[in-house]
This record gives structure tokens, sequence and C-alpha cells, in this order.
């Protein structure tokens, strides 16, 4: 939910914010366009990050600098400042995603991961209803700069909560990995049964699969980034 309302702030203290640092219409779709530039541009660093140094310590860099990020565009002056914030929010957010399905992965055993998924995605959207009520009772009241210098320091101080609770419990994680391989052992028995044998199959090979493949390119959830960015 932090992660979404960080990149959605900005449409709602927008035409507050155009008119008092003087940014026209134009000017203001490139800012709303920024985000996305460099989002989309980390998402392969960010995910390559992620497989070196691990859910902890990825998540928490990038909720602090994404949440940094935010803080500082309560102190812009212009444009071009504006433009390097935005820029900077989407390298800090783009590897969140990838961390959230990784940690799905190694909590969930592969039967209830779909679940999970739609859980914590439904949870962003919800949030963003519930809030956004409150969110423009303090644009109204206390101006687009406390909305933004509040939203980072929001998420700030979740970064601290992140890296003190986020514990990986090796018992559940070995229970939930041996169930789950249980699982995935009996389905690919069922499908070498039905189907085909795979041999001599190799990463590189699978990577090379789904980099030539249209369809893993079109079901690749572009339209909801760029709608909300």
């Amino acid at each position: 939910m932090i992660n979404y309302l960080d990149r959605t702030i900005l449409g709602i203290v927008a035409p507050q914010l155009s008119k008092e640092i003087h940014i026209d219409p134009a000017m203001m779709g490139i800012i709303f366009s920024a985000f996305a530039w460099t989002y989309a541009l980390a998402q392969i660093p960010g995910g390559m990050f992620l497989d070196r140094f691990g859910n902890k310590v990825t998540y928490a860099l990038s909720i602090f600098f994404w949440s940094l990020f935010t803080l500082l565009q309560s102190f812009t002056l212009g444009l071009k400042s504006l433009l390097l914030l935005r820029l900077g929010l989407g390298v800090s957010e783009a590897p969140c995603f990838p961390a959230n399905s990784r940690i799905v992965s190694t909590w969930f055993p592969q039967h209830e991961r779909a679940r999970a998924t739609a859980t914590y995605t439904v949870g962003e959207y919800i949030g963003l209803a519930a809030f956004s009520p409150l969110l423009f009772l303090i644009l109204e009241h206390h101006g687009w700069r406390t909305l933004f210098f509040l939203t980072g320091g929001l998420g700030i101080l979740f970064t601290l909560v992140w890296w003190r609770f986020f514990i990986m419990n090796r018992m559940n994680r070995a229970r939930l990995i041996k169930r789950s391989w249980s699982i995935s052992a009996q389905a690919a028995l069922t499908i070498k049964s039905r189907t085909f044998h795979l041999t001599g199959v190799t990463p590189d090979a699978c990577w090379a699969v789904a980099r030539s493949s249209a369809p893993a390119w079109v079901s690749s959830p572009a339209t909801p980034h760029w709608s909300f960015s």
C-alpha cells in the first residue's frame, strides 16, 4: 500500500502543486511519465540485486529510498528538482514486485501462492481507496508539501519496522518447502506420464524462449503501472 501511495500521490496534489511552482500541463505530463521510464529500466537490475542480496536487504533499501524521494518532493522548488525526484522514485520502487513474488514463493507452498498474491494485490488498491479521503483532507488543510512529507516519513518509519520484524523462520520455511516440493513432484510425474519428458533443458534455454515469446511480453503488467503513474 505504501508503495502505491508514494507513486500515485502526485496525482492528488498535481493541481495545487502545478499552480504554486508554475508547471504547465504539458510539463506535468512529463513529470508523471518520468516515474515509468526509470521504473521500467530498473526492473531487471532490481531483480538481479534481489537475487544477490535477498528479500530483507533489498526491500529495506527500496522502501527507504522511495520514501526518501517522496519526502524530498515536499521541498521541491521547480521542474528540474521534481523531475529528478520522480526518476529516483521509479528506480527505488523497481525491486518491489520481484521481492513480493519471491517472498510469496518462499513462505507459501505452490498451491497457496495464487491466493497469497491476490491478497496483497487487493490490499494495495483497497488501501488507496480507504486512505484517499484522508489524503485529500490533509491536502486541503495543510497543503501538498505536508502531504509529501508525511507520506515519505511514514515509509521511512516502516523501513525500521520491516528490518526489525521480517525474520526468516527457517523451521517454517523448511516445512513449506517440503510441502511445496511434494506437490510439485507429484504434478511433475503426472505431466511426464501424460505428455512428454524434457532432458538437457538449461536455464539459459528457458530464458531464451521467454525473451522470444510474444505472449510473455504482451502479458507483462505494463497497463496498470502506466495508468497509475
